[in-house]
């Protein structure tokens, strides 16, 4: 079908494939709908997908050697995620780009490489004392093997390091604390689970 001028069909039109002799699809005003039975595909020969408004770019998803990158094109923007808690939209994360990159959890102001912040609005019972004071809480949840849970800081540099570690055995668990230099790690200090503390020792 060879035509010259603009063809219009109100009550659609029904394709098998279409191919698109041009570089756009413009739509004069309203939304776009896409609504397909299985999935949306968007294949991309130069791995990526660029984001516009109004041909400014703002967003990037980027095949690189298998690895996937999610850009932020705007200078100084930064990359948030948000969502629902119940009615309330709320922020969950934040990468700060005008600050190197550091992530915000809990904080829309972020000055730590890693910066969490707990709402302080919240009223929390006495029973609930780790909730209210404890940002982080690393956990193992497996209670069939003893395995270790670990928390390494590192501190300076040609392989020196202090570790913070809490560990799993006999069915108790002990905080530990070492360092390490020369590549090997020492364990220098334990809290048993009972309260008691030694210091070059782990009796």
């Amino acid at each position: 079908l060879g035509v010259t001028g603009a063809v219009t069909a109100n009550a659609g039109v029904v394709v098998d494939n279409i191919t698109i002799d041009g570089t756009e699809i413009d739509l004069s005003s309203g939304n776009l709908t896409l609504d397909v039975a299985g999935q949306l595909v968007i294949n991309s020969d130069s791995g990526q997908v660029v984001l516009q408004d109004d041909t400014v770019n703002w967003g990037n998803l980027q095949n690189s050697s298998g690895d996937f990158i999610i850009g932020s094109l705007g200078a100084d923007k930064d990359i948030i995620f948000q969502g629902l808690d119940g009615s309330s939209t709320i922020e969950a994360m934040r990468i700060d780009m005008s600050e190197g990159g550091r992530v915000g959890i809990g904080a829309t102001t972020v000055d730590r490489q890693l910066h969490l912040e707990a709402d302080n609005s919240t009223s929390y019972s006495s029973s609930d004392f780790d909730q209210a004071y404890n940002l982080l809480k690393i956990e193992n949840n497996n209670t069939t093997n003893n395995v270790a849970t670990g928390l390494q800081f590192l501190v300076g540099t040609n392989g020196s390091a202090s570790i913070t570690t809490t560990r799993t055995g006999d069915g108790e668990a002990s905080l530990c604390f070492g360092t390490r230099g020369g590549g090997s790690r020492a364990e220098r200090m334990r809290i048993t689970s009972d309260g008691k503390v030694g210091i070059g020792t782990t009796a």
